[in-house]
């Protein structure tokens, strides 16, 4: 399977037809922001937006939705999610080759339209990162949208939030990472299989010290959190722990 290299994260300010994108560095996600227009058939029946342009000669391409919700409404305009399974096959420098993409659309359809505008557009080739979970929650502080990605062949995974709340998108800077990493001891570590909560605002963390080996984290932390704009702050954290049984 041939490769790509992992391209910028762009942070993502959504208000009607207007956005604003922010360089935030490389950490897997290459969100972007698009106005095209579909229809709401092609949508829900094949991918609605532009094909990635990849190979140089003979491409064909099998889209497959793997799924369409309804995120919310705000006024008289509907906000849905769209996730496909992308496979590209063609040819490149004269050898044949094949390219799956794991791609999520972010889409705006005014009440009783047969026509949507595509407003974000998130895609990755999944020989690279893979989306591994998608979820929404409607909190107290508007709808969050949550991806969950994975590298390939690793274990590693990452979340990543859209939040809507007053009529905007924002993609919401997770500070309490950093926040969480400074307080530990030292030859302490977080450790991937994190789980957050953003409907109670809480979560654990695996901690592994310097002695675990890398399958087994032996120590964990809860916290709470607390949302400040677009940026998710740490509100409390606990001492550590032995890891729980799961």
């Amino acid at each position: 399977m041939l490769r790509r290299l992992p391209q910028v994260l762009a942070l993502l300010t959504l208000s009607g037809a207007s956005f604003a994108l922010r360089a935030q560095g490389a950490d897997g996600d290459d969100g972007t922001a698009i106005t095209a227009r579909a229809s709401w058939a092609l949508l829900a029946t094949g991918c609605a937006s532009e094909r990635p342009r990849y190979f140089t000669a003979n491409e064909s391409e099998h889209c497959r939705v793997m799924s369409l919700r309804e995120l919310t409404v705000d006024g008289d305009t509907a906000w849905y999610l769209a996730r496909y399974r992308r496979r590209l096959q063609g040819e490149i420098q004269g050898q044949r080759d094949s390219v799956d993409y794991d791609e999520l659309l972010l889409v705006a359809r005014p009440l009783g339209s047969v026509n949507v505008w595509l407003r974000w557009q998130w895609r990755r080739d999944r020989s690279i990162e893979f989306l591994d979970t998608l979820s929404w929650d409607r909190t107290s502080s508007g709808v969050f949208l949550s991806l969950t990605t994975c590298l390939n062949g690793t274990g590693g995974c990452a979340q990543h939030y859209l939040h809507r709340e007053r009529g905007q998108w924002v993609i919401v800077r997770q500070a309490f990472i950093s926040a969480l990493a400074n307080r530990l001891p030292p030859d302490h570590a977080l450790h991937k299989g994190q789980r957050i909560d953003l409907a109670r605002m809480e979560g654990t963390w695996p901690v592994a010290r310097s002695a675990d080996g890398n399958c087994c984290p032996s120590l964990e932390v809860s916290f709470r959190l607390r949302l400040k704009g677009s940026v998710l702050e740490l509100a409390e954290m606990s001492a550590l722990r032995p890891v729980s049984p799961r």
